[in-house]
């Protein structure tokens, strides 16, 4: 194993165990990292929204028929693509995920994707440290930092597209 793969390894290892550490309270009450202000109302039910129309797109086309473009009963009316731009339909992790998971995993999927989206930021800081030839050891510790400083943890928390 390669002494570059050996960082990111370990890194990753360091992220599970804070982020564990971090969230283990949510876990230990029997909550979950959806908000009741805007991860409920809007990011829940938006992942539920892209998987059922992702499978509904595949169906229709295979089946002869279009893909639905706008839905009035969405947001403000507005073109269904536009509108889930917003909450990361390029996504390839959100669409591929909300299409392949079951209704009644959603609420794990959500909690995966807040930590998946953390854990690749974070080594998208840990590889721009890399490049720019920083300490090894600063470099882990900066990418924690960057990861579980207070915008970081607020977003994750509320509005895990970010």
């Amino acid at each position: 194993m390669s002494a570059e793969r050996k960082i990111y390894l370990k890194y990753i290892g360091a992220f599970s165990f804070t982020f564990m550490f971090v969230y283990m309270w949510i876990i230990l009450s029997g909550k979950t990292l959806i908000t009741s202000w805007d991860g409920l109302t809007q990011h829940y039910t938006a992942l539920r929204y892209i998987g059922d129309y992702i499978k509904n797109a595949i169906y229709s086309t295979l089946n002869g028929g279009g893909i639905q473009e706008f839905d009035f009963n969405l947001g403000l009316g507005s073109d269904i693509i536009h509108t889930f731009s917003y909450y990361g339909l390029g996504d390839i992790e959100l669409l591929v995920l909300a299409a392949i998971c079951p209704q009644k995993y959603m609420e794990g999927l959500y909690c995966f994707l807040v930590y998946s989206k953390m854990l690749l930021a974070g080594i998208c800081f840990l590889r721009l440290t890399r490049e720019l030839e920083c300490d090894v050891k600063a470099s882990r510790i900066a990418s924690l930092a960057y990861i579980y400083c207070n915008f970081a943890l607020e977003t994750s928390w509320g509005h895990y597209f970010f």
